[in-house]
């Protein structure tokens, strides 16, 4: 078979398939890089490539794997809107179950922390919000009390899924630290100013929000900040 025609058969392979495909044979491997795949989709393979090669995610599979449950993928997201980030709706269709990072991920529910044992690569002190049945969606009304300083409540009222330029988005987590609540939240539309803010990660602290400075930019860029800081919790572990 030609590798033009290679190329051309495996951008339309799903990422389980080109995950598959990497395994076949030297050739196919050298190829996927040269395949015209989707963003959203290439940027995934490649934090699998390289969350596969972390001691850290392979430390983490007898933490995680025990407490996967299947969940309907395309039922999930009936429940969200339309405009979804491409990432995000890319990565619960197609991303492997067995490679969840972290605790994000809508088919695993965790025991609680009283019921299992403390392992630092799993705590964050947060609570995942995405294995819920039907997800939280928060409407963010952003304002400025004074220069320099930005405040948000947010509302699932607000959550609204038409062309409202106000922003909001999945509730991802919520946790107390330091006696105020902290929550991030995926950002599925809506404007601030001139700054389009859709497919951002918010951290939230108390009514607190840095708008000019993201968790990340991307959601792909958030399940790499969540490996990364798994590393750096392994570092510490044996340091």
């Amino acid at each position: 078979m030609p590798d033009e025609l290679i190329l051309v058969i495996h951008s339309h392979f799903p990422l389980s398939t080109l995950i598959a495909a990497r395994g076949t044979c030297r050739l196919w491997r050298s190829l996927i890089p040269g395949t015209h795949i989707p963003i959203a989709r290439r940027r995934l393979l490649e934090l699998y490539i390289r969350a596969i090669h972390s001691p850290a995610f392979k430390a983490t599979r007898p933490l995680i794997l025990p407490y996967l449950q299947h969940f309907d993928r395309h039922r999930y997201l009936s429940r969200l809107p339309p405009n979804l980030p491409e990432e995000f709706r890319c990565w619960i269709l197609e991303w492997p179950a067995k490679a969840v990072l972290g605790s994000i991920w809508p088919g695993l529910t965790l025991p609680s922390r009283d019921s299992r044992p403390p392992n630092a690569l799993l705590e964050d002190g947060g609570v995942s919000l995405l294995h819920r049945t039907q997800p939280i969606m928060n409407g963010l009304v952003l304002d400025s009390p004074v220069p320099g300083h930005m405040q948000t409540t947010m509302s699932a009222a607000g959550a609204r899924q038409g062309n409202s330029k106000t922003p909001y988005g999945l509730l991802l987590d919520t946790a107390m630290v330091e006696g105020w609540q902290r929550s991030r939240i995926l950002v599925f539309a809506g404007d601030w100013g001139e700054v389009d803010l859709s497919g951002r990660v918010y951290q939230i602290d108390g009514l607190d929000v840095q708008v000019d400075k993201p968790l990340t930019e991307t959601w792909v860029g958030y399940l790499q900040r969540e490996l990364e800081h798994q590393e750096l919790r392994m570092l510490e572990q044996n340091s």
